[in-house]
Order: C-alpha cells, then sequence, then structure tokens
C-alpha cells in the first residue's frame, strides 16, 4: 500500500470553512488549536462522569462478541479517574454500510492514540451506535457493480415495522444470509471469498438484531485496537442517563427556542438549516414496543405524540426516573446525552454532522456545557492498480476525476472516435432538409395557409429521423470501442460514484474479497494524520 495526499474540497462548505479555522464562533474549541486538548482537559477534570458505572455495561455488552485483551485494556483505562475518550457514532448499516463508517472507526482508534502520547493520560476509543435510529431504508443495502454499472442490492423484510428501532429489528437469518452471500457473489470468486463469507457466517452467529450484526462485525475488525463499543438504545445504558433526561425535561422547551436561535444566527450568515423539526418538537422520544414516537410540547404546558399518548411535565420525570428504557433522543439531544455520559476530549465527525453540532452550540450552552473539540474523520479513496493503470492509459488526472468524474472526458473521447466526414454529413443533411422545407413552406404558404401546421410537423418528423440514425451511429461507434469507454464507466464507478466520493458509496467486504481480511490491518500501519487532507491509497 502506498499512501499519497490530495486537499480536496468537501461537498461541504461549512467543513471547508472549519478545517481553515473559519466560523469558529459557531464552536467552542477551534479546530486545530494548540491549546484546545489542555483547555478542554481542565474543563473536564471540573465536571462528573459515571466512568465506572459505563465500564461495567460496556463490558456486559460486549462479553456477547468477544472481549480482547486490547478492548479489556480500553475498559480498565475508562475506570480511571481521569481517563477521557475519543468518540464519533453512525448507524447501524448492514455489512457496516459505505465505507466511511470504517474511516470513523479508524479515526477514532488513531486520534486516541495519538491524545493519549500527547497527553500522558488514558484516552479510550469508543463508537456510539444509534441503536434508537429506525430509518432501515438508510442502512439495508450496499451498492455492487454489475456489468459496468452500479447497483442495489436492497436487504428486503417487509415484516419490519416502520418505526421500530434498529436494535430491536430482529433479523431473518436465512433471508440475510442469503442476500449478503448474493452481493458477495458480484464481486466475483476470489482466493478470498470462501474465508470472508466464514467470517460472515461466525457473525452472523451472535447476532439477534440489526445492531448485533453490526456490532460483531465491526468487534471483530477492531479487536486488536481496543476500540469499545456503545449501543445509545441499550436499556441498560437508558438507567444510567436516567439523571439526565430529568435535565433534559427541566428545560424541554427551552431546549427548541436555543435550537432556534442559533440557526436564526447562523441564518443571517447565510446558512441554511440542516437540523429540521417543528418549534413545538421536545427533541425526544417516547418508546412503546419498539416503536418511537417523537414528543411535541403544547400550549397548556403538556407534551404530546403525534399517536395521542400525553404526558405532564412531571409525568415526564417519573417516567426519566423509573422507566428511562422508554425515552430516547432525537438529533438535537443526542451529542448532549453524550457529553453528559463521557468525558469527550474529541468527537469524530463527518462532513454532514459538523454542520448540525454548529446549529446546536445554542443548546449546549442552555446546560452550561461546552461541545468538545471536533475533528473531521479520515476522508479516503481506495485506488486499485488496475484503476491506477487505465488512468494513465486514458490521460486522465486523478484529481480531477475524483472532483468531477470522467463524463466530460468520455464525451470528448466518443466524439474523437466518430467519423468526422460522416458527422459532416450529418450536419449537412440537417441544413440541406431545412433548407428544402423552407423553400417548400413559402411555396405551399401562398397555395394555403391551413398547412403551415402540417409543414412544420412533416419537417420535424424528417429531422427526426435524419436524427435517429445518426444515434444509431453513435451506438455503432460506442458498441465498437466498448472495451475502451467502459474504462471511464469503471474508473466513474469506483472513484466518483453517483457523482461522490468512493467512501459514500462502496462497502468494505468488496476489498475484503479482493485483498483478505487483514486489509484493515494493512491500512491502519500508514501514516494517516488527522488534518482534513484527502487521502488515496495505492493497492
Amino acid at each position: 500500500m502506498e499512501l499519497s495526499r490530495f486537499f480536496l474540497p468537501y461537498k461541504n462548505d461549512m467543513l471547508n470553512e472549519y478545517v481553515k479555522n473559519r466560523y469558529h464562533s459557531y464552536f467552542h474549541y477551534p479546530f486545530q488549536n494548540n491549546t484546545a486538548d489542555i483547555e478542554r482537559l481542565r474543563e473536564l477534570n471540573r465536571m462528573e462522569f459515571p466512568r465506572k458505572r459505563l465500564s461495567q455495561h460496556i463490558r456486559r455488552y460486549m462479553e456477547r462478541f468477544s472481549i480482547s485483551e486490547q478492548v479489556e485494556e480500553s475498559l480498565r483505562k475508562l475506570e480511571r479517574e481521569k481517563s477521557v475518550v475519543v468518540i464519533g457514532g453512525q448507524q447501524a448499516g448492514l455489512l457496516t454500510g459505505p465505507l466511511y463508517t470504517i474511516y470513523k472507526m479508524m479515526t477514532i482508534v488513531l486520534l486516541a492514540k495519538e491524545k493519549e502520547e500527547k497527553l500522558k493520560i488514558p484516552v479510550v476509543p469508543i463508537f456510539w451506535i444509534a441503536g434508537e435510529d429506525h430509518d432501515f431504508d438508510e442502512i439495508n443495502h450496499v451498492f455492487v457493480e454489475e456489468r459496468s454499472v452500479l447497483k442495489k442490492k436492497t436487504y428486503r423484510d417487509d415484516t419490519i415495522e416502520r418505526k421500530r428501532v434498529m436494535s430491536k429489528r430482529r433479523l431473518d437469518h436465512i433471508q440475510l444470509r442469503q442476500w449478503y452471500e448474493e452481493v458477495i457473489r458480484s464481486y466475483g470468486e476470489t482466493d478470498f471469498s470462501n474465508q470472508l463469507l466464514f467470517f460472515l457466517h461466525q457473525q452472523l452467529k451472535r447476532a439477534d438484531t440489526v445492531t448485533d450484526f453490526f456490532v460483531s462485525i465491526s468487534n471483530e475488525l477492531f479487536q486488536n485496537y481496543g476500540l469499545l463499543f456503545v449501543d445509545s438504545s441499550h436499556p441498560e445504558l437508558r438507567n444510567i442517563e436516567s439523571p439526565y433526561f430529568s435535565e433534559i425535561i427541566d428545560k424541554g422547551d427551552e431546549v427548541a427556542k436555543a435550537l432556534q436561535m442559533q440557526q436564526r444566527k447562523m441564518g443571517k450568515r447565510g446558512w441554511q438549516r440542516v437540523i429540521r423539526t417543528d418549534e413545538n418538537c421536545y427533541h425526544l422520544f417516547f418508546e412503546r414496543d419498539g416503536m418511537r414516537h417523537l414528543l411535541y410540547s403544547s400550549e397548556n404546558g403538556f407534551v404530546y405524540t403525534e399517536n395521542g399518548t400525553t404526558f405532564s411535565k412531571d409525568e415526564l420525570l417519573t417516567l426519566a426516573q423509573s422507566s428511562p428504557e422508554q425515552l430516547s433522543n432525537n438529533v438535537v439531544t443526542r451529542p448532549l446525552m453524550q457529553e453528559f455520559l463521557f468525558p469527550t476530549i474529541a468527537f469524530v465527525a463527518g462532513p454532514g454532522e459538523l454542520q448540525y453540532w454548529a446549529e446546536l452550540k445554542g443548546v449546549f450552552d442552555l446546560f452550561n456545557k461546552r461541545m468538545p473539540p471536533i475533528v473531521p474523520r479520515l476522508h479516503i479513496t481506495l485506488l486499485e492498480r488496475n484503476l491506477e493503470r487505465e488512468l494513465a492509459e486514458l490521460n486522465l488526472s486523478l484529481q480531477k476525476v475524483l472532483l468531477t468524474g470522467t463524463g466530460e472526458e468520455k464525451k470528448k473521447r466518443i466524439e474523437m472516435l466518430k467519423d468526422q466526414n460522416l458527422h459532416a454529413y450529418f450536419a449537412k443533411g440537417k441544413r440541406e432538409i431545412e433548407s428544402i422545407y423552407e423553400q417548400l413552406a413559402h411555396q405551399i404558404v401562398q397555395f394555403d395557409k391551413g398547412l403551415t401546421g402540417i409543414v412544420n410537423k412533416n419537417e420535424q418528423f424528417v429531422l427526426s429521423q435524419l436524427q435517429f440514425l445518426e444515434k444509431k451511429v453513435e451506438e455503432a461507434v460506442k458498441n465498437r470501442h466498448s472495451i475502451l469507454l467502459k474504462k471511464y464507466d469503471r474508473i466513474e464507478n469506483h472513484l466518483h460514484p453517483f457523482g461522490n466520493y468512493q467512501e459514500r458509496c462502496w462497502n468494505i467486504t468488496y476489498f475484503f474479497n479482493e485483498y483478505g481480511m487483514d486489509f484493515i490491518d494493512r491500512l491502519m500501519q500508514l501514516p494517516f494524520e488527522i488534518n482534513g487532507d484527502h487521502y488515496v491509497v495505492k493497492l
């Protein structure tokens, strides 16, 4: 593997400005500030955190997935009085979801190691799984390449209720196994295919739910690096969160106002809000029978759900104390709950997360808390040797392909491949047809003005037939040079899929199938710096 560094603009304008240390007024700590770690550490040392309870809970949670020596060491570190964490999270995608989830885990591990060496204190890497998320359509698929076209392979389970949270969505093992076997087959059989399938079969045995399958795979991949996993939907974690739910409920109506005020401030500087909630949103969910219902505040002081369940504020406070597992956070209160629970020295964010954290500054101020330093996750493109050769053969710039794809260059190549004499004949034919019909129209109009429309329609028909013929000739050119032109498609599919970066589309199992199950271990040995740059790894 060979590492190259590029500075490529993010698709997210806020992140582009953030890595240049602009707009830091939306955050409590600027990016890459030399004193931020020390300031944050002083702040954390003045606060109390349930470190021991968290460590005990995470140990019990991870036991079913196996606890390595490195994970055990992280659990012991977390219990220590001055320990801090590097944390980030994601939904529980099938087969771990897009590559950026893997890169986020890598960033958390690498950044925790970097902070520990710098600060000389225990720093624990933690991955927070949004187990209470219920949008199954976001996580139920991967993309594969078939006949030079990217296709979505979707795991369908029509028995799943739309609002059932991921951590309570039970898997149909037979159906899921058939789905991922089909995914792996689509990659093509290699020396590593059977090993990959065996690995997935073993992880599925430990999994009852969508979240279980995600953790089982991810824990195996990162167990040598001490990465801890937290399911935000776990009932035992809810018990630890109980007093913090009470704090949020105490200021329930003020949370919405603080959010809206910050969004208005940002709006005056041209930023469109990314957190879109109703003005009376209470920013907590009520959960019953595994189904989540968003809470709303009413003018009479009561809180209600869209299905008609109503609570007084006192009843909600009682629920937070007696049955906290029936409450869960939304996009606004989840980051806040994370900071109540964990002594966070750094939060690892993706491009989209950064802007919604910016909108939460007022909410943190409301609770006299500061947002942790926010660090952009690693952005990586994996460049296979065959693609590198094809880039050179087609004289394509890697940087340009990563930014804009191959579409324009492919069009230019098709124009070059066309018979220019034939192309000129078609252009000449079009001009002559237009000239003939112009003369015809002039003569026919004098005879009968009512025929003008028919003349025009007839002209368009003849021109369309010429255009049809020209299109067929172009298709013949493409077919004759299909091997060459498919190289443009293959490069586009792998390096700029759907107009975006590779990490937002491709799944890690493709690379396991091509390069073996130690692929992540080899990536982790590369000298990445977490500074906002885009890395290309030549395989």
